[in-house]
């Protein structure tokens, strides 16, 4: 019987041609460090812009809700009536959707819960329906020249 040569394999290399400590490859510092570099990149370019797309789905909620509590009242005043405030609070008042929401002298208004961060503009409705805003977050005045929504 003859027995035939044992075949060795050539060392297995992981990195830099150098063979592991204990049989298994993993990662390099360098590689863990790029790939956290990268993320963190991704994050700071997609964060700026969620929170622009939140304040805009708040803008638009406190849009819809000052239209809705306006021509409820409109419909309630009957035509050329003034609007007239609820006594009691209803489901038009307090904060939703980051913006605080009331009526004072007949003007159905919104207005943001913080400034620059859950919305920008304030907004407003009376009783032509027009939608009035202003870009402070305060209470629209809803003067001839307020600026209205197109």
């Amino acid at each position: 019987m003859t027995s035939q040569p044992s075949q060795r394999h050539p060392p297995r290399y992981c990195h830099a041609y150098r063979p592991p400590a204990n049989g298994a490859c993993g990662f390099t510092l360098v590689e863990i460090l790029v790939v956290l570099a990268i993320i963190g990149i991704v994050t700071a370019i997609a964060i700026p812009s969620l929170l622009r797309s939140r304040m805009a789905a708040n803008e638009a909620a406190a849009i819809g809700d000052v239209r809705d509590a306006g021509m409820e009242a409109m419909q309630q005043a009957g035509p050329g009536s003034p609007l007239v405030c609820p006594s009691t609070p209803g489901r038009f008042s307090g904060p939703k959707s980051g913006y605080l929401r009331g009526c004072t002298s007949g003007v159905f208004w919104a207005t943001p819960l913080t400034q620059n961060s859950t919305g920008i503009r304030g907004f407003g409705v009376d009783a032509t329906g027009r939608i009035c805003f202003t870009n402070d977050g305060s209470i629209p005045s809803m003067s001839k020249t307020c600026e209205t929504l197109k």
